[in-house]
Order: C-alpha cells, then sequence, then structure tokens
C-alpha cells in the first residue's frame, strides 16, 4: 500500500483518522475534499474509501467521525487505486452526490448532515421498460427537504405524463408536517392497520381516498383534524380547483427526515 501523503491543506486529524481505517476495512482513497454539509458555514472533511467489495464515505463532523455506505457491486465498481494520493480541494456544493447504475437505468443521490447525522436529501432516478410497443421511460425525483416529489413517464407514443406533489412520512408520531398549500398541512403517524392524517387546513379541503374501491372522499373543514385512512400509498387533496397529489412513505421506528438548515 502506498503511503498517505496528502496536501498539506488536508486537516491533520482527518488524515489519521482516514489513515486508521485503512487496513482493517482494506480499502483506498478514491477521492477526497471539504465541504460544508449542514450549512454551518463550517466545512466538513469527507474522503471516499473503497474496495472490490464495498465503499464508505467517512465525513468529519466536529468531534464525530460519520459513515455512509457507498455502492460498489456488479454495475457500480470500485476505480483502482491512483499512482499518487488525490489532490485535496473544496467545493461547494453542500452535499455528497453519488451516481449508481440500476437495471435499465441510474440513480443519483445527494447526502448530507441534518441533526449531526448523515441523511439522504434528494433522490432521483431515470430508467426505462421494453414493450412491445416500445420504450416507456420514466424519471423520479424526491426532495426530502422540502419533502416534495415529482414523475415524469414518456410512453412509446403520445405526450408525457407529468405528476408531483407534496411528500408525507409517515412516521411514529407526528414529526414533521408537509405543506399543501398556503398555511395548510398534513403529518401522517402509522397505526397497525391504518394511517391516521393530522390536517390544519386554513381552508375548506376535500380528501380522496382510492386505496380501497370505491373511492371515498371526506371533506375537511378549517382547523385542525384527525383522519384515519387504509395503510396509504397516496391520496388525493383538492382545495378549489387545485389538485395536490400526495405521496407517502413510510419510515421504521423512530426514524424521521429532519428539516433542512435555515439560510441566512
Amino acid at each position: 500500500m502506498l503511503p498517505l501523503v496528502f496536501a498539506f491543506t488536508a486537516p491533520v486529524a482527518f488524515v489519521h483518522a482516514v489513515e486508521a481505517r485503512l487496513p482493517a476495512a482494506h480499502m483506498h482513497v478514491v477521492d477526497w475534499w471539504a465541504d460544508d454539509l449542514d450549512g454551518d458555514h463550517v466545512l466538513e472533511s469527507i474522503a471516499f474509501l473503497c474496495n472490490d467489495d464495498a465503499g464508505v464515505f467517512l465525513v468529519q463532523h466536529g468531534k464525530d467521525l460519520l459513515e455512509a455506505p457507498a455502492e460498489i457491486d456488479g454495475r457500480n465498481s470500485c476505480p483502482e487505486a491512483p499512482a499518487t494520493p488525490p489532490a485535496w480541494r473544496v467545493e461547494k456544493s453542500g452535499v455528497i452526490s453519488q451516481s449508481v447504475n440500476v437495471h435499465h437505468g441510474s440513480t443519483s443521490n445527494a447526502i448530507a448532515i441534518r441533526d449531526g447525522r448523515l441523511a439522504l436529501v434528494r433522490a432521483d432516478s431515470s430508467g426505462f421498460d421494453v414493450g412491445r410497443d416500445g420504450n416507456t421511460s420514466e424519471e423520479d425525483h424526491v426532495n426530502y427537504d422540502d419533502l416534495t416529489w415529482s414523475q415524469r413517464i414518456q410512453p412509446p407514443h403520445g405526450r408525457a405524463k407529468q405528476t408531483s406533489g407534496p411528500l408525507v412520512l409517515v412516521t411514529d408520531r407526528v414529526r414533521r408536517a408537509s405543506k399543501l398549500i398556503g398555511a395548510s398541512t398534513v403529518a401522517a403517524t402509522r397505526g397497525a392497520s391504518a394511517t391516521t392524517l393530522r390536517i390544519h387546513a386554513d381552508r375548506a379541503l376535500v380528501v380522496r381516498d382510492c386505496n380501497d374501491t370505491p373511492c371515498k372522499t371526506t371533506r375537511v373543514g378549517k382547523g385542525d383534524s384527525e383522519l384515519t385512512v387504509a395503510a396509504a400509498d397516496g391520496l388525493e387533496i383538492t382545495a378549489g380547483r387545485t389538485k395536490l397529489v400526495l405521496h407517502f412513505e413510510q419510515l421504521e421506528g423512530e426514524a424521521s427526515y429532519p428539516t433542512a438548515p435555515s439560510q441566512p
């Protein structure tokens, strides 16, 4: 293994942390850099390490050394160890970006620090299915900072279908609400066989639940209310002429996506 002789700008403590990790993990350093991953205007030190079977991102956040897996498999190989150590650099993207090849497509993930831990803050995917009439392509985007989602489906013939709306996290208790329209919000908590929606409405809303047949329509007045629905994948909420398509994401245990840091 080549000795690690890094640029003098790399923090010495981080150099030692990376050097200590390499022998036991049988990995090598592919890249490393500095970026502000939590919006506090203090740079974190970041390294990408891997071998033929696994990869990891190491992030020095204050006194804590955080870690997130990097995808290494048959479609995503670990780059060979460079002849000379990679140059240290400073980025201003605010996230760790990783592109992953999958069957008939790819995904792109953005990781940042939220509440002192590494979390997925954005996920993009694109792919296609092969049918008798040709290929159908699909693009999906999820933003966990904004709690929004969007999708674009292009059939072999005709116009593409584009849909977007709020992303609702289903958690053990109310942890974070999703914005609907105006000051209206919704939060979802899970039960044994149902999901409870806690809606704060600044105007009259209509909830349409088609998870069971026939669809069920419920009118919600201004103020706070609770509504029990089937273990939902999604719902439609109408406010006047505005229709919102909600997607739900189930989180296990006490998991939650914290809010993004406020910008000055």
